[in-house]
């Protein structure tokens, strides 16, 4: 019985997960960049305890927020279209986070860059999973999440780095963030090779998918019934959950 050969990935998938992959890295790096220039703003700016755990707390629900209608808004204007606009305003908000003079647009800095920030994850999940061959689905999947904690890792890096800039290092580290966001929404938006090869995946998923006479969309409601499903979901949840704490502990402490 010969062996199973899995299939490497092909150039054209890894350039879409390679963009698709950096709004992982954008959002780690906000989260632990927040962190970060948290003393800064509290010592600069004279904020109480309780106005410097608004400033977290505020890009944490915004972040959820921006998770919850994130989907909504894809499905309803499009993936590529809402996601595009996600990165476009995470470089926006960084921005305005960088170079905040007051508390008001600082906190308002934090809204846009949060919302677009949780709305961009499920959005380019969304998109690979268009545009990927179930073979390689796994493996894009996995690559995102690489770049997460690449983001963690190059964010903590660069604080380090700018550490005795005070407010340059804020302006330093959420510039990068601006930065690579504008880099990926242009690349995006403008490179016609780019869009070539996102919509060569898109006509081969499509004829996949008209081979096999298509599947029956599934409610989320019948998910939840399902027990199978339902266990892998309380799985990832509970994965997530701990994750996240220990991780937001050991940025914001």
């Amino acid at each position: 019985m010969g062996e199973q050969v899995t299939p490497k990935i092909d150039r054209k998938t890894f350039s879409l997960v390679l963009v698709a992959g950096t709004a992982s890295y954008l959002d780690s790096s906000l989260l632990v960049n927040l962190g970060v220039a948290l003393p800064i703003w509290t010592r600069i700016m004279h904020l109480s305890p309780l106005l410097s755990g608004l400033i977290s707390t505020l890009l944490t629900l915004m972040v959820a927020l921006g998770a919850v209608v994130g989907g909504w808004l894809a499905d309803r204007f499009g993936r590529v279209r809402v996601f595009n606009l996600d990165i476009l305003f995470v470089a926006v908000g960084a921005i305005i986070i960088a170079f905040a003079p007051n508390l008001p647009i600082l906190l308002t800095g934090t809204i846009v860059a949060g919302i677009a920030s949780g709305a961009d994850l499920p959005t380019s999940l969304a998109v690979n999973s268009e545009r990927t061959s179930d073979a390689m689905y796994g493996r894009a999947i996995t690559i995102t999440q690489i770049f997460w904690t690449v983001g963690i890792l190059l964010s903590q890096f660069l604080g380090f780095l700018t550490s005795a800039m005070t407010v340059g290092s804020v302006r330093a580290i959420f510039s990068v963030i601006a930065l690579v966001a504008l880099v990926n929404w242009s690349v995006r938006v403008f490179s016609p090779k780019f869009k070539r090869v996102e919509d060569s995946l898109v006509d081969d998923q499509k004829a996949t998918f008209n081979s096999q006479n298509g599947q029956p969309r599934v409610k989320l409601g019948e998910i939840l019934k399902n027990p199978a499903y339902l266990k892998i979901l309380v799985a990832l949840t509970m994965f997530y959950l701990f994750w996240n704490l220990p991780a937001n502990t050991w940025v914001l402490s």
